[in-house]
């Protein structure tokens, strides 16, 4: 490892204002505006009238070729609202975009609650526990389920269109999957409650195991 990288240890830039030296792969981050450092010269200097050091190609002999050229390196860094730099751009996780709501992005805590008061103002007919649920979950992929008919309540806050949701867009298979592993709902719910989900997905899902039907996962209980 060397001296750069030890002075300069790699940081998410969400969490470190910004590199302050090149790092080991030569990225930069720096305020907009403010210029890149040099990098230190390579090439003696030669005192004034000096001859010059420098071996001319015998006649005939092959020309050396050039040295190949860097990668060409993206221009102009992505400049983030916060005033942090991200050299090599911005990608999302997903429903992690909240722009086309909210604008552009500020700050995570204030930008959620940004979004959660748009959705529920363009969404008056669900609960806002609801809305913040959802919000919370899937991010910007919950505005077209708040658009969908929500369907039967299957338990306490969970409708069928989110079970739905959940097959078709997360691969849920079992009420195991709904419950405990793309949520943990399951924590909140009594015995009945779970019961009702599992006995909705063994009877809408083909593939999921009925109530008292051996699995092929192990079902999951509460724990604390």
């Amino acid at each position: 490892m060397d001296s750069v990288s030890l002075r300069t240890p790699w940081r998410y830039l969400a969490i470190q204002p910004r590199l302050a030296a090149v790092g080991p792969l030569g990225l930069y981050s720096a305020p907009s505006g403010a210029a890149r450092p040099a990098a230190p010269s390579t090439t003696a200097s030669l005192a004034p009238g000096a001859p010059s050091t420098t071996a001319s190609p015998a006649p005939g002999s092959p020309t050396p070729a050039s040295p190949a050229a860097p990668p060409a390196r993206p221009t102009g860094p992505t400049v983030l609202a916060s005033g942090l730099v991200a050299p090599w751009g911005i990608a999302f996780l997903p429903g992690g975009d909240l722009s086309a709501s909210i604008g552009p992005a500020q700050k995570p805590d204030l930008d959620f609650a940004r979004f959660v008061k748009a959705a529920s103002l363009a969404h008056p007919q669900v609960a806002l526990p609801l809305v913040q649920r959802l919000a919370r979950a899937y991010g910007s992929r919950a505005l077209p389920l708040l658009r969908e008919s929500f369907g039967a309540e299957v338990a306490p806050g969970l409708f069928e269109a989110e079970l739905n949701f959940l097959r078709r867009e997360e691969w849920a298979c079992s009420a195991d999957d709904v419950l405990w592993r793309r949520s943990k709902l399951g924590l909140h719910y009594t015995p009945a409650q779970r019961a009702a989900v599992a006995d909705w997905c063994a009877h809408h899902w083909a593939d999921a195991a009925a109530p008292g039907q051996p699995a092929a996962i192990h079902q999951e209980t509460a724990w604390n």
